[in-house]
């Protein structure tokens, strides 16, 4: 015999079950479902029932007469991957785990993209947390079949959540779910290397308003200052240029962000930008653009 796992269950466990012989279901004694996935040892809670609610077979030690622990043995059955278990005395249930795209559709369906965004970039870099049927488990032979996969649906779940999200007459929904959605997609992009989308259909539905292309670029900001995203195309930087002139508080941010981005001489309005320095003391920014520009002698003259 040869030890293939090993982990530790949170309480008693009353019951085990293979789904497959990759999976293995066993349930706690508070009535607990739980999935590991044998090879990595991967626990996943898949549901969690009252106690009591699923029936177990009493039994009585014939030494002492007292009650034992129930038994499930019969109880709970598996049949071709879908666990029937036997409920209030009464009722026969049934589930099965979902695959990751069953899991992704059912949350776009109920309009829950950010959650289904985060998800898949999970499943992207293998780091859900979670057993995942249907995709190859994370390694150097797998990664590139696994991130072909979930890249496309990615893409198909971020262009619909910005037409469900923006309306078809550019009518956007509360600014807030604007903002949770431009931090799943950014983040989507960046994981995926996708900056044709993040700065393509995302930065155009966006900007479909001045306040939808203010939230789009302050969600930004964290993004920029992180190191994450180092360069802006030039209609994007430009309005940002534009947006952030204001007010002396933005235009001290811009300043922050021009530091941190790679600036192209001839992709923004230098005159714009050298005379935000000069009106607000950036001298730090004044500096950087002309540097980006080869003239490191002009600041100090």
């Amino acid at each position: 015999m040869q030890k293939i796992v090993e982990w530790t269950a949170v309480e008693d466990v009353v019951l085990g079950r293979f789904i497959d012989a990759d999976s293995l279901l066993f349930m706690t004694r508070s009535q607990r479902i739980f999935v590991i996935e044998v090879p990595s040892g991967q626990e996943t809670e898949v549901c969690a029932s009252q106690p009591g609610y699923i029936v177990g077979q009493p039994w009585v030690t014939l030494s002492t007469g007292t009650e034992a622990e129930p038994s499930y043995a019969q109880m709970m059955s598996m049949f071709k991957r879908r666990l029937f278990a036997m409920c209030n005395a009464s009722s026969v249930y049934s589930g099965r785990l979902l695959s990751w795209t069953e899991r992704l559709a059912g949350l776009t369906e109920r309009g829950q993209y950010v959650a289904a965004i985060t998800l898949a970039v999970g499943l992207y870099t293998g780091q859900t947390g979670q057993i995942v049927v249907g995709l190859p488990r994370p390694g150097e032979n797998t990664d590139k079949k696994r991130h072909s996969a979930v890249a496309d649906k990615l893409v198909e779940m971020i262009r619909s959540a910005l037409k469900d999200t923006f309306g078809k007459e550019g009518s956007p929904s509360s600014p807030a779910v604007q903002r949770a959605l431009g931090v799943a997609c950014i983040d989507a992009c960046l994981a995926t290397s996708n900056s044709r989308l993040l700065f393509g259909d995302v930065f155009d539905t966006y900007s479909l308003s001045p306040p939808s292309t203010q939230i789009y670029l302050e969600t930004l900001e964290p993004f920029i200052l992180s190191g994450r995203v180092a360069y802006l195309p030039p209609q994007i930087l430009n309005a940002m240029i534009d947006n952030y002139k204001a007010s002396s508080r933005l235009v001290r941010r811009l300043g922050e962000l021009l530091m941190q981005l790679e600036l192209v001489p001839g992709e923004f309005d230098v005159d714009r930008v050298l005379q935000s320095c000069r009106k607000y003391q950036l001298w730090r920014t004044f500096a950087r653009v002309w540097l980006s520009l080869g003239d490191p002698v002009a600041p100090i003259i």
